[in-house]
């Protein structure tokens, strides 16, 4: 029997922290973004289905990711268009990775609720913070403008607040320390460093 948890939350909400904290800690973590990205990678066969359908967004057997980025999160009929190309393959990676997984497994993914894995999932973990510090992280660590970095805040089909009810809520407005002392008490509080 598979402990599932999910982890999701708001874009630069510190999913990779957690992730990368969860890794070293020994447990197995399926990550749909890097799923992604090596399904996109240069030279890909799905490449030339994105190209199709988001002409100028593949140069040289290479795809600009900022390009395709600002196209998609302005647009909401083009989001659609590249999840229905990209999450039937996304699914089919993430099922096997998690058929072939041990005890316990963490899935991250920013579209969790929008693909309803949650479905599948033991819990679901949600991180959290205020809008204003999360609209600052994300233009810091993307390099983005204040309108791109709302335009991405915005493109999640999901409401944040039905998320949030659905989940075990981690909020992450405090520092390093604070954010790994309340991943710790998740595990405490679910007896997973027992079961591993």
């Amino acid at each position: 029997m598979i402990f599932k948890v999910g982890i999701t939350g708001d874009i630069a909400s510190g999913k990779s922290t957690v992730t990368s904290y969860l890794r070293k800690k020994g447990f197995t973590v399926i990550d749909a973004d890097a799923i992604s990205r090596s399904m996109t990678k240069d030279g890909s066969s799905v490449l030339r289905e994105i190209e199709a359908s988001f002409p100028g967004v593949v140069h040289d057997r290479k795809l600009d990711r900022k390009k395709l980025g600002r196209m998609v999160f302005s647009d909401p009929q083009k989001r659609k268009q590249l999840n229905a190309i990209l999450h039937p393959l996304i699914r089919k990676e993430i099922r096997r990775q998690l058929d072939e997984s041990g005890q316990i497994v963490f899935l991250d993914a920013p579209l969790l609720y929008e693909g309803g894995y949650e479905k599948e999932m033991d819990v679901v973990i949600y991180l959290a913070l205020s809008k204003e510090l999360q609209l600052e992280r994300l233009m810091l660590r993307d390099g983005l403008s204040r309108q791109e970095a709302l335009e991405r805040m915005h493109s999640f089909d999901v409401p944040r607040e039905e998320k949030m009810r659905k989940s075990y809520v981690i909020d992450n407005s405090g520092s390093f320390e604070d954010l790994l002392e309340k991943v710790d008490i998740f595990l405490d509080a679910f007896g997973l460093e027992k079961l591993r």
